[in-house]
């Protein structure tokens, strides 16, 4: 497994110097020291009741909507994204808030996020997307989100064998530092190159294994992008609402139960499961 991590932190490297066009990776080349925008009270302000957490290094993107009132939304989650470097996380996560694929895309130091909003229900859910650097330097900072996460994204290149075969020590880390609750989904991504090196049927026994959420995904080619967010913005909400109905009633069990969700006012109802991107 050590060996296997070495060889996808090797491939993740020659795919960001452009080097490697079979392991993909969307670079011209490495990115030398780029500015850090560190925003300490962005991040306590934007996790809001969630465990506050060392800052390590927080890159508040400068295409970061401004957050709106508390009531303009109903539930607010925390979504963070993990995997080998080079994989295509930051790319997913431009093509989800912005609509945008950045082929010269550096890559991520310490911790970024973006905001997006998606409707469940007719109900307005606030996701907080973060995106982690996939360097072993890194390691350390980005561990530390795990905890108040609601949902983890473990992100693979399908074209590059050796990111896949770092996963078991991926999901060691979430057992680890992650809440036992936390939904956790796994994505192949960059479905349109040609050059795939893990089937399919690969990846969703692997996460059939593990109770992940399983989809392949292109942030090149937009493919499947937006269901994946969806997808989790429905499966949290609901697990949010039915917390809630057990602890009807129980005004305080309710609050301690739910420590990292926002609520507005109003009144819960039973609805299926339609959302959309706002």
């Amino acid at each position: 497994s050590r060996i296997s991590c070495y060889r996808g932190a090797q491939c993740s490297r020659r795919a960001l110097l452009g080097r490697a066009p079979r392991c993909g990776g969307y670079l011209s080349k490495l990115p030398t020291h780029e500015p850090t925008r560190r925003c300490w009270f962005l991040q306590f302000f934007l996790v809001g009741n969630t465990t506050h957490t060392s800052p390590g290094l927080v890159h508040a993107n400068l295409h970061t909507p401004k957050l709106g009132r508390m009531e303009d939304y109903k539930f607010l989650f925390k979504v963070v994204l993990i995997g080998n470097a080079g994989v295509g996380k930051t790319c997913l996560v431009r093509r989800f808030t912005q609509g945008l694929f950045p082929p010269g895309q550096g890559a991520t130091i310490g911790v970024d996020f973006l905001i997006k909003t998606v409707e469940v229900d007719g109900e307005k859910v606030k996701l907080q997307i973060w995106d982690t650097a996939g360097q072993e330097r890194f390691r350390s900072i980005t561990q530390s989100y795990y905890r108040s996460a609601h949902a983890l994204i473990l992100v693979y290149d399908i074209s590059c064998q050796p990111t896949f075969d770092c996963l078991p020590d991926w999901l060691r880390e979430i057992e680890q530092y992650a809440s036992p609750k936390v939904l956790r989904a796994l994505v192949g991504n960059k479905i349109d190159r040609e050059d795939r090196e893990i089937p399919q049927h690969i990846g969703e026994e692997f996460a059939r294994r593990n109770d992940m959420y399983f989809v392949e995904t292109s942030a090149k080619e937009a493919d499947n992008v937006d269901k994946l967010f969806t997808e989790i913005a429905v499966r949290l909400t609901a697990e949010a609402r039915a917390t809630h109905a057990r602890y009807s009633g129980r005004p305080s069990a309710a609050t301690d139960s739910l420590p990292d969700l926002k609520e507005a006012s109003g009144d819960r109802g039973d609805h299926s499961c339609c959302s959309r991107v706002l």
